[in-house]
Formats: structure tokens, sequence, C-alpha cells
């Protein structure tokens, strides 16, 4: 409809209007709805799907964010990624484990001097795992997938969100910003 036919009553021959946007590719599975994003500038790029999840224990209201790639930025189907992610889920305690667990360890091992803790007190890994959550998942068709952990203020970090990456030839990264 144009200006003077919205507002005289009028229709335009026409169903859709001349700006209408497309609608988004989306789809619902046990887990969520899905919605594809496009973001060339993203480092790396993603062409995917992300939702929000159930996820008991997450940092955001039991519910956990999370990125599932497509197969090329050519193609709209992430089922590889998606069997992933439901596998992940399938196993939700032993991940959330292993991830906390790999980041407390490496803190106290590797990055000691960046935890924060009473005077006189030791913290344990326990401790650590006990304090950090989860807040999104991303997997990526290389095979990579990264975890984004809330550290619940035990690192002296410049932003309390840490990344766990698994590389899909079984090495382990973090990513975190000190302060200088």
């Amino acid at each position: 409809m144009g200006l003077f036919s919205i507002f005289s009553g009028k229709k335009n021959k026409e169903d859709k209007p001349k700006d209408s946007k497309p609608e988004k590719l989306s789809f619902d599975t046990a887990l969520g709805h899905f919605i594809y994003v496009c973001s060339p500038g993203c480092v790396p790029p993603e062409y995917g799907y992300e939702s929000e999840i159930d996820w008991p224990g997450a940092d955001y209201e039991d519910r956990l964010g999370v990125y599932i790639d497509c197969e090329s930025p050519e193609s709209t189907d992430a089922s590889r990624c998606y069997e992933k992610l439901e596998r992940i889920v399938s196993e939700k305690d032993r991940t959330e484990y292993r991830v906390k667990s790999a980041l407390a360890e490496h803190f106290l091992n590797e990055k000691p001097q960046l935890i924060c803790s009473e005077p006189g007190k030791t913290v344990t890994k326990e401790d650590l795992i006990k304090e950090m959550k989860l807040q999104f998942i991303s997997i990526y068709r290389n095979g990579d997938t990264v975890f984004s952990v809330y550290d619940g203020f035990c690192f002296d970090l410049r932003s309390e969100e840490i990344e766990v990456i698994f590389k899909a030839d079984g090495s382990m990264e973090f990513k975190y910003c000190e302060y200088d």
C-alpha cells in the first residue's frame, strides 16, 4: 500500500509491500527454534543458526546460547553441526565438567597469579568449577567447538568471559583478556 492508500483506506493491488523483507530462514527441533545468521564480519565468518536452549545451571536463567555452522557459506544445511550439538547436550554434565575442569586446571597450573582469593585461602579446582557458568556454545564446520564461560569473578581478568576452544585436532586453547 502507498502512503495515501493507508490513510484513504484504499488497497493497492499488490499483496506484499515493495519494501518487504524476505522471511528469515529457521527451523524447529526438540532443542529449540534456530534462526539463520549471516555474519561475514565475524572472526571466523559465521554462516549458520543461533538459538537458546534449556541448560540447567547456565548463566542466563538456565538458558544457553548456541551457534551451529552451516556446511559452507553457500549452504543453509547445518545438520552435521546440529548432530554434534545433540551429542553435547546428551552428555551435558560430562561436557560441562570437562570444560570447567580444563579451565580450572589451566589457571591453577599455568596462571595461578590470576586467581582471585582471600589472603591465606587456598582455592581448589572444585572451588573454581563451582563458580563458573557456561554462557554460549559455538560449533564450527571445521570441527572446532568453542565454549564461552562466565568465570564468576574467580580470575583477575579484564572480562569475565573466557573461551575454551576444543580444536578439531584434539588440542585445546583458552582465550581471555588479562590486564596490562
